[in-house]
Formats: C-alpha cells, structure tokens, sequence
C-alpha cells in the first residue's frame, strides 16, 4: 500500500516545517523583548513532501438525487419465437336452445309415378289330405298306438308312410305321415270315436309324435295330449283340433291314441255307412279319421 505511507509521510514533513517556522517566530519575538537585539527571520527552503498518507474510510451516502427525465425509447428487439400452442380448455355448457325459425316459402311438388315392379312368384306349397276307411280299435289298455291312414285325397310333398307297409290301402295300412320338405306345418284332423257296449262313458287320449328324418324311433311331443270323453253306448264323439310344427325334410309324424280306462276294449274309431236311412238315400260314407297337412311357411 506505498500510495497511502506516502500520502502520510507528506503530511507528517507539513506539520514538521509548520512547527519549526511557529518555533523561530516565537524565538524571535522573545528576543526582540528582552534584548532588543533585531533578528532578521529568513524563511528556509521547503523540504521535500513527505509521503501520502492512506485514505480514511468512506463518509456516509449522500442522500439520491431527483430522478432523471426518461430517455429516448430504443429501437423495437425482433420478434420471439411463437410457444407451443396450450392445451384446449374444457367445453363450456351447452347454450339454451335458440328460437325456431320462420317457416320457409312452400316447394313446388313433384309426382313421379315409377315403373311397375316385376311380378313375384309364389313360394311353393306343400300339403296333402288323408283319411281312413276302416274301422280300429286298441290293441291293449295303455298302448301308446298309431291312428292309421288308407286314402290319400292329393298331396304335393307330403305322402302316408310305413316302415312295414308299401301299401296303404291294405292292412295295417299306414302309421304315419312324411314331409319331403322343410317348412312349418299346420296338421289339422277329426276322428269319430264310439263306444260299443259296456253301459258306461270311456275317457280317450290323443297327442302327436315326431320321427325326426335322422332318428329311428317316434318320439311323444310334450304338451300336446287332450283328453277325449265318450258316453255310452251307441254314442259318438268326434275329436278335432290342429297343431302347427317346424319340420326338417325327412321328419314324420303320428297321431297317437290311448285309454286308462277299464273299458278300453270297447272303444273304437269308428268308419262306415249312416245307419237308419232308407236304400237310396244315405249320405256319403263315414272316414274314421281325417288328416290334412299344408305348410304355412
């Protein structure tokens, strides 16, 4: 640090020839009083300066001073980069639906009247119509027999059918009808019942079985037994309902019968002449059992 031994030296040679100039003149005085002797006071030549002596601490900071006048506006910086664009904000509520509008001026009318469509040709139909001409009767009480059939009336599709019989007009005649077509069916029939002694009623069950094409053996259709009562002798009762089902081609079906009752052998389904008329006026004979079969889809 020699700037501030320097600056202190100086200061210290100052004070030095500053006190020995104060020490001659007051030398001088006290002689010219007491002595009176006249002493000429020369000033002698000043001494080299001394070194400066370091620099004290920093005064205090004086208070700011007023604000300046702002500056000129600089020149406008280049544009940034654009940032990557937000992620969107979430979709406000829907608005209130707006009033409806005023109805638009009427448009001119048009008619075109198209071309016929080509005809459609009909599906075809199967179906057929049977009956017997014989009179049966159950074999054993509980059997579960086969209703049979000998006369075919038409048939287009549907045919009489007999594991055991290539002829139906002929005993045993035919157990069951065979469609040659899938299709569903409405099988409809009536059967004359009658009853030929005993005295007393004889309940009577008839249902249908199914012999699907790749099956060997019929099996009873649930659900489809009604229970038939036939009262005394020398009366009759005719059943007659009709069941609709889905066939595959090859499928055959029976109508069955059978008795509970104790009188069962006496029960018949009975086919023949009208009894009581006189010789040329009888109505058409009697069938036992009537069978029609035609697809419906």
């Amino acid at each position: 640090m020699p700037n501030r031994v320097e600056s202190r030296l100086t200061v210290i040679g100052a004070i030095v020839v500053f006190l020995s100039l104060l020490s001659l003149i007051a030398l001088s005085l006290f002689q010219e009083s007491n002595t009176n002797i006249t002493v000429k006071s020369c000033v002698g030549a000043t001494g080299a300066t001394g070194a400066t002596g370091s620099s004290g601490a920093p005064g205090a900071t004086g208070p700011t001073g007023a604000t300046g006048p702002p500056g000129k506006v600089g020149p406008k910086g280049s544009t940034g980069a654009t940032g990557s664009p937000g992620t969107p904000g979430a979709t406000g509520p829907t608005g209130a639906t707006g009033g409806t509008g005023a109805p638009g001026a009427d448009g001119f009318c048009t008619t075109v009247t198209g071309a016929p469509g080509i005809n459609g040709v009909d599906a075809p139909r199967y179906y057929g119509s049977f009956f017997s001409t014989f009179t049966e009767q159950l074999t054993s009480q509980y059997a579960h027999s086969p209703m049979r059939l000998s006369e075919t009336v038409t048939s287009n599709g549907i045919s009489l059918s007999d594991p055991s019989n290539t002829s139906c007009t002929q005993a045993p005649y035919c157990s069951s009808i065979k469609v040659t077509q899938s299709a569903v069916y409405n099988i409809q029939f009536s059967s004359q019942l009658a009853k030929v002694s005993g005295n007393t009623y004889i309940t009577a069950d008839i249902w249908l079985a199914k012999k699907e094409a790749s099956a060997t053996t019929f099996s009873d259709l649930p659900w489809t037994t009604t229970e038939v009562f036939v009262p005394n002798d020398t009366d009759y009762s005719v059943a007659a309902w009709n069941f609709m089902v889905t066939a595959t081609a090859g499928d055959e079906f029976q109508l069955r019968w059978s008795s509970a009752h104790a009188q069962w052998a006496n029960l018949r389904i009975a086919s023949g002449s009208p009894a009581s008329y006189p010789s040329g006026s009888n109505p058409p004979q009697i069938p036992g059992l009537i069978v029609t079969v035609n697809s419906v889809g």
